[in-house]
């Protein structure tokens, strides 16, 4: 259940109807998309939550908030001396990034189905600048005029720095929305410190809005949250996010999605947020650019003195021009690649198994029903563009020196004394295939070990690869029904392959060797078919697979070979 304000209402009434008096239950509200702060703002909603499960006869002990509120991990003791305050029983807390999972979940949808990660990470790693001539030094989304946001622009107005950006910015006039928001700016000067002072900057700056960097039919907050236009971050150097809250830090500590746009596009950034932001941006598997950037604004509590200290750094990096600040970025180079892999090929999954998973063990501990839940995190993609050629499943190896990784799918069928999953053109007829993306791998001695049998495909082909030299690759295409009928071929690799008659009709496949002499990340994929084959079956066909192994070794170098 979600928490959107009449929609609560309604589904707490059908629920307690439903229930009847029964106690065999458990309440879980996902309130993670906005986080859950308990500062004068918003404590009228916490409170207007616990009287509403109240009212519908709901009990406290058996209610759970998800929340991504940093701070309540931190300090629990907020929310249950809050509670005690005002007389309330604590519900249960679950802390989830879910709002930040959905934008992955999205990105990993939009793009893996189109190869597109591949082709955006061997782009960046060929040429940075995209061969695309810089024409501002950052890249600044603002499209909600939240009054903190307000004031950084006019802050950056004021340096002369607003025009070194690329910068969007609504205005104080929302569609669809009848609040002035130039008069809520002003009362709310008011209060900032020299704040008063602002007052003609702030009638520059709704002078001269709305700014646009890329407009799309019909924009709206929501619609443009999922636009990902590569222009204005090929044509800029680096991002500035403003987030959705910029506060002290007493209260809440909370990232949302919006800093996975510029990981997405190879942008180093500056996180415009609530103070530690960075920190949680690290702890979620992510690197930050402190020796690019200067990042101590990130440690300062008061609003006022964090604006002015990012505001610093910004007017610190606008002081060079563009190609000092090209060299400059270089330096971080690996930083922004590995935030993309980290995104691209496991972020979503690692992150949503430790998310839901919490909230399985909530629920079987809730209802303590002697029954196992089994918690499974699927591979596939749940559901894959109409659009899309092929259904790709993942799985993300991603230790630096060994790789030693078997799947384990959530459709396993028990056949022939083997645990097997099935490969299968069950959604659309055409060259599906299983995809591994390994953080290493190229440049190291390779062990795979599979068995495969058929279920209707005539052929498989193996393809390992480099995703970011397309000349190191191997390709392995073999007849299921004749497995000396194969054919190989490979560049800068050197890979012994072998494929042998086990028992039923399984076929074991070995591969042992090295793709690429330099260290690096590494693709498999294993195609049902051929490579742009249309089966001509109008039933599903597919292959079982096995005993499914990868393993890789780091090779020894010494410096006049590395």
């Amino acid at each position: 259940m979600t928490v959107d304000g009449d929609y609560l209402t309604r589904e707490l009434a059908d629920y307690s109807a439903a229930l009847n008096g029964s106690q065999d239950y458990v309440l879980i509200i996902d309130y993670a998309h906005e986080g859950w702060a308990l500062e004068e703002r918003f404590a009228p909603h916490v409170l207007a939550l616990h009287k509403m499960i109240g009212r519908y006869g709901f009990d406290p002990l058996k209610t759970c908030i998800i929340h991504h509120n940093n701070l309540l991990i931190d300090n629990p003791s907020l929310y249950k001396d809050f509670c005690a305050y005002n007389g309330y029983e604590p519900f249960d807390m679950i802390y989830s990034q879910s709002w930040l999972l959905n934008q992955a979940k999205f990105i990993s949808e939009k793009f893996a189905g189109q190869d597109a990660f591949d082709r955006m990470a061997a782009s960046y790693f060929q040429n940075p600048d995209h061969g695309i001539v810089k024409t501002h030094k950052y890249l600044c989304y603002n499209y909600f005029p939240r009054f903190p946001r307000v004031m950084f622009l006019m802050k950056l107005l004021e340096r002369g720095l607003l025009s070194d950006g690329l910068v969007s910015f609504a205005g104080f006039r929302i569609a669809d929305m009848e609040y002035d928001f130039y008069a809520d700016a002003q009362a709310k000067l008011v209060y900032w410190p020299e704040g008063a002072s602002y007052s003609k900057t702030l009638s520059a700056l709704a002078d001269m809005s709305p700014l646009v960097v890329d407009a799309h039919p019909g924009s709206t907050k929501n619609i443009l949250a999922y636009q990902f236009d590569a222009g204005p971050y090929q044509k800029s150097l680096f991002s500035i996010v403003t987030d959705a809250g910029f506060d002290n830090g007493l209260h809440m500590k909370r990232i949302t999605e919006k800093f996975l746009k510029p990981v997405l596009h190879m942008h180093p950034f500056i996180l415009f947020g609530e103070p530690g932001g960075l920190a949680v941006v690290r702890d979620l598997g992510f690197q930050t650019f402190g020796n690019f950037i200067d990042e101590s604004y990130d440690a300062i509590l008061p609003a006022d003195r964090r604006m002015d200290k990012i505001v610093d750094a910004v007017d610190e990096l606008c002081a060079f021009d563009i190609k000092s600040i090209q060299a400059m970025r270089s330096r971080v180079s690996d930083a922004v690649f590995h935030n993309f892999y980290h995104l691209a090929y496991g972020f979503y999954g690692r992150v949503r198994h430790t998310s839901e998973r919490s909230v399985i063990e909530y629920i079987q501990k809730a209802l303590d029903s002697g029954e196992p839940i089994v918690f499974e995190v699927p591979l596939v993609n749940s559901e894959p563009s109409d659009t899309a050629v092929r259904s790709y499943e993942k799985i993300d190896f991603d230790s630096p020196l060994v790789i030693n990784a078997s799947f384990a799918w959530d459709d396993i069928i028990v056949l022939d004394g083997r645990e097997a999953s099935r490969l299968q053109d069950n959604r659309t007829h055409g060259n599906h295939c299983v995809l591994l993306r390994g953080a290493s791998g190229q440049g190291e001695k390779l062990r795979i070990r599979l068995e495969v049998k058929s279920r209707g495909a005539k052929s498989l082909m193996v393809h390992i690869k480099s995703p970011l030299h397309t000349e190191y690759q191997f390709i392995y295409n073999l007849d299921l029904g004749i497995i000396s009928s194969s054919d190989v071929y490979e560049t800068d690799s050197d890979i012994e392959c072998s494929a042998k008659h086990l028992d039923n009709g399984w076929v074991g496949l070995e591969f042992d060797g090295q793709i690429g002499r330099s260290e690096g990340p590494l693709h498999m994929a294993i195609y049902l078919g051929r490579e742009g084959f249309e089966y001509a079956s109008e039933t599903p066909t597919g292959v079982l697979i096995a005993k499914f192994s990868v393993s890789a070794l780091r090779v020894q170098r010494t410096e006049s070979s590395s």
